[in-house]
């Protein structure tokens, strides 16, 4: 990006059609947020985000796997196994619940799943 503003739409114009796409969708990612708080009462909030990841055919199985890291340390050990319980059925979900919290593996929030 050119360090003067105005010349912003000159090195714009210069791009590829596919790297003008790029630039949009990033700018676009910034603005829409699929991440459910467990404070939000928005019962529409996530509309836009699964009507977009319909309409690109976003599958996030393909790119991303829950870890400690990524996921499963920022959830309680209840949501881990209510995923499991919706995935696999209660007795999936039974036999996990005497784990310890990071051994459970595998869940992803529904978001990331295509149903």
């Amino acid at each position: 990006m050119p360090r003067d503003v105005a010349d912003l739409w000159g090195v714009i114009a210069s791009l590829t059609h596919a790297s003008v796409m790029a630039l949009f969708a990033h700018c676009a990612s910034l603005t829409i947020s699929a991440v459910k708080q467990p404070w939000e009462r928005k019962p529409r909030a996530h509309e836009t985000p699964n009507r977009l990841a319909t309409v690109v055919n976003l599958d996030m199985t393909a790119h991303w796997r829950s870890t400690v890291q990524t996921y499963l340390g920022r959830i309680t050990k209840a949501h881990i196994l209510d995923a499991v319980r919706e995935a696999a059925g209660e007795e999936a979900a039974e036999s996990l619940s005497d784990l310890k919290k990071a051994a459970n593996g595998g869940s992803r929030p529904a978001v990331a799943r295509r149903d």
